[in-house]
């Protein structure tokens, strides 16, 4: 899927930037979602009970999914653009 997404993107920073962009809000969501089920932990420490959960289960797998498309994305990324995009969020 990934390479999909960057064989489409081709010259394109905009193109790019708004992929990379929809990723970054899956990654959000799918972090509430999980954090909905998890709650407040101590120490990060939690319960067998929601991690044994099917829910808490489903929802750490859809997490990490997609924070590994992010990965991948990222890894895969021409260098100029993240550097380019570097240079607008951080406003150097």
């Amino acid at each position: 899927m990934i390479r999909k997404i960057l064989e489409s993107v081709g010259p394109s920073y905009e193109i790019w930037k708004l992929n990379k962009q929809t990723l970054e809000d899956n990654v959000d969501i799918r972090e509430k979602v999980l954090l909905s089920i998890t709650g407040k932990t101590n120490g990060g420490v939690l319960p067998e009970k929601i991690r044994t959960s099917k829910e808490y289960q489903e929802a750490n797998k859809n997490f990490k999914k997609a924070f590994k498309e992010l990965q991948d994305f990222n890894k895969k990324s021409p260098k100029e653009f993240q550097k380019r995009f570097r240079k607008e969020t951080r406003g150097y």
